[in-house]
């Protein structure tokens, strides 16, 4: 769409440019046409390549469902049940004590909120419970924002009936959340075979779809790119066996520093791509470091009586607005470069 639009502009200021020359009208006429003629060409030879790619996406983004399903979904599941049920303890101990709910987030801002709205929609998109989590959860949030944010923060009392429309709200989410595990314990297939993070293959549909959602909504995401450093001389000297334990802890690492909503990509080798949605790059930049950290801090068994120790580089880059995610991807992997030529072991965000 915004191609055709700027071929649409170029139209009109050749043919502007056209009118002002002092040209027989037949020659102007035939330039006119034989313009048009040459935009249209580059118009579809600009179509075609992304069309197919946009079809290929729909593809892979069928057979994500498949990669998202199975005990990691369960578990996730779970997992978010346990935050649903602390940010409600949150609110009903605020309360209690007098204390703000300021610094509560709101349900749609909340983990749980977070994966219904990024994570859920390849995964469970076409089961019936999403429609459920997706409504139960914008009644939740509006409830809550209307009878006991609102009121609190303008030092009124909230009444005990819509405390328990909340809870039963809260209720009606974790059984749903329950009804997705259930239907959730399958085989997973279609990850990768070693660290069981998504595959590369997966990337460019989840990618895609965020984007639609950051434009649609206003919102940004941050890509990093992160890169074991070093990490030939670890299979070199102590063998590849060693070597795959090692990504294995990465990948375990990189999955417990970052949150349920959030993705996370076996990019090729060493290599690994972590998808932050609704973030700012301020608290980008900190989860980098928490990870680049609890990286540096892994001791893996060499499997002859020392330690192996690991560093990464790390390239960010926000979302800037613009509709092809390899803009974005490439940025990160531009920032990843300057950190590697920098020294390594150091958190890079692109300009």
């Amino acid at each position: 769409h915004l191609m055709n639009l700027g071929m649409s502009v170029l139209k009109r200021e050749i043919c502007d440019r056209i009118g002002r020359q002092s040209w027989r009208p037949a020659l102007m006429i035939d330039t006119v046409i034989f313009t048009h003629q040459i935009l249209d060409f580059a118009a579809n030879a600009i179509n075609e390549p992304y069309m197919a790619a946009v079809t290929s996406n729909i593809g892979y983004g069928q057979a994500l469902r498949v990669a998202l399903s199975g005990h990691s979904l369960a578990l996730e599941c779970e997992q978010l049940k346990g935050s649903l049920f602390e940010w409600h303890r949150t609110v009903i101990v605020n309360l209690f004590n007098g204390s703000s709910l300021s610094e509560v987030p709101s349900l749609q801002r909340s983990d749980l909120g977070l994966w219904i709205n990024h994570k859920a929609s390849f995964s469970i998109n076409e089961l019936p419970e999403y429609t459920t989590l997706q409504e139960i959860l914008r009644e939740a949030d509006q409830r809550y924002t209307d009878h006991i944010l609102a009121p609190c923060q303008n030092g009124l009392k909230v009444s005990e009936t819509h405390l328990q429309t909340l809870s039963d709200h809260v209720s009606r989410l974790a059984l749903a959340l329950s009804s997705v595990i259930d239907r959730a314990l399958a085989t997973e297939e279609a990850r990768d075979s070693l660290t069981r993070l998504f595959s590369r293959r997966y990337m460019h549909s989840i990618l895609q779809h965020e984007v639609a959602y950051s434009l649609t909504n206003s919102s940004s995401f941050a890509v990093l790119l992160i890169d074991v450093d070093n990490f030939k001389m670890v299979n070199d000297a102590h063998g590849h066996q060693i070597g795959d334990d090692a990504l294995v802890q990465v990948a375990e690492t990189l999955l417990s520093n970052v949150r349920t909503s959030d993705f996370v990509f076996r990019y090729g080798g060493e290599e690994f791509l972590i998808l932050l949605s609704e973030i700012a790059v301020d608290l980008a930049h900190q989860k980098a470091e928490n990870i680049r950290e609890a990286i540096a801090g892994l001791r893996i068994p060499s499997g002859t009586g020392s330690e192996i120790t690991l560093t990464v580089s790390i390239g960010i880059a926000m979302h800037d607005g613009h509709p092809d995610f390899n803009r974005v991807v490439g940025a990160a992997d531009q920032a990843l470069m300057t950190a590697k030529e920098a020294g390594k072991d150091r958190v890079v965000v692109a300009n």
